[in-house]
């Protein structure tokens, strides 16, 4: 009998159970809760200090494919046994609920000290739209990269919503913990363009975070409500980038790999390009090597060192 295959991931905020009759009720608000066995291998097995890079974005835009890629690409050799990936699919549906972390830590492409946690998020548009708010900023309040990944190159308006609404949570909180890096990343966009012409990163940030790039067909009123939602999120956010990546390989588009799979194929020739892509991407995400907690002594927030 073959041996069961190791997941390389642990849930670590979870929904907690419910009765049928509280799922009945429409106004029923779901709770979540944090797995103590995540919590212990954090504090056991991760030096500090530890970047924290949170993948979140729209249901099926691709988050838990780049995070089981992202461990691939920094594994410095493959795994004893066969570990599988982040849960991931490719017709669109939600699979990751919750927010998953990679049990083991990951080190730096640079050999800097610390490690890294890698975080997956449940959809922005998935199953609760509390809880998904309440997901969205736990994992931007702990988070030293917060990364949205978009499938398509926009900010739509639900994502301006959501970034909106989590900001003006941290000001109402007065919370001593300092806001992320936030971390555009539009897949399979090798380079940065308008109108077909290419833009600075910053002239791309720019044109993205306006409600005629949005998506949507808004009246006046509505149009200039997203607008100034826009202006908030900018003026309020510590640093907004864009780490755009090359075109997904299509081998990588199937389902079946385990992370050794992953890890060899992409050092292979064929997948150069994507490869130094991703790495690329990484190490301009761990450029803010740690996370200050609240309580910490430490008046050093953010070391590039």
């Amino acid at each position: 009998m073959a041996a069961q295959v190791k997941t390389g991931c642990i849930e670590l905020i979870s929904y907690a159970p419910s009765s049928e009759e509280e799922r009945a009720n429409p106004e029923y608000k779901p709770k979540l809760t944090i797995n103590r066995e995540a919590v212990r291998l954090i504090s056991e097995r991760f030096k500090s200090p530890i970047s924290i890079i949170v993948f979140t974005g729209d249901m099926g835009a691709g988050k838990s494919k780049l995070a089981s890629l992202t461990v691939a690409t920094l594994l410095q050799q493959e795994y004893k046994n066969a570990v599988l990936p982040f849960r991931s699919e490719i017709d669109g549906s939600n699979v990751t609920r919750g927010v998953w972390m990679w049990r083991q830590p990951l080190k730096h492409l640079n050999d800097k000290k610390g490690s890294i946690l890698l975080l997956d998020c449940e959809g922005v548009n998935s199953y609760n739209e509390h809880m998904s708010a309440d997901l969205f900023l736990f994992c931007m309040m702990i988070s030293t990269v917060f990364g949205v990944i978009l499938r398509q190159a926009r900010v739509d308006r639900q994502l301006g919503v959501r970034l909106h609404d989590a900001l003006n949570c941290f000001e109402a909180m007065q919370t001593p913990c300092i806001l992320p890096n936030l971390w555009l990343v539009p897949l399979e966009l090798p380079r940065l363009k308008h109108n077909g012409k290419p833009v600075s990163e910053l002239e791309w940030i720019q044109t993205v975070f306006s409600s005629k790039v949005a998506g949507d067909t808004l009246s006046k009123a509505d149009s200039d409500l997203l607008e100034k939602r826009f202006k908030y999120i900018r003026e309020k956010l510590r640093k907004i980038d864009v780490a755009n990546i090359t075109y997904l390989p299509h081998d990588f588009k199937e389902n079946e790999y385990n992370i050794n799979d992953l890890f060899r194929m992409l050092r292979e020739e064929s997948n150069k390009d994507y490869y130094q892509s991703l790495r690329a991407a990484i190490e301009r995400f761990t450029q803010s090597a740690g996370k200050r907690l609240p309580g910490s002594s430490s008046h050093i927030i953010y070391s590039s060192r």
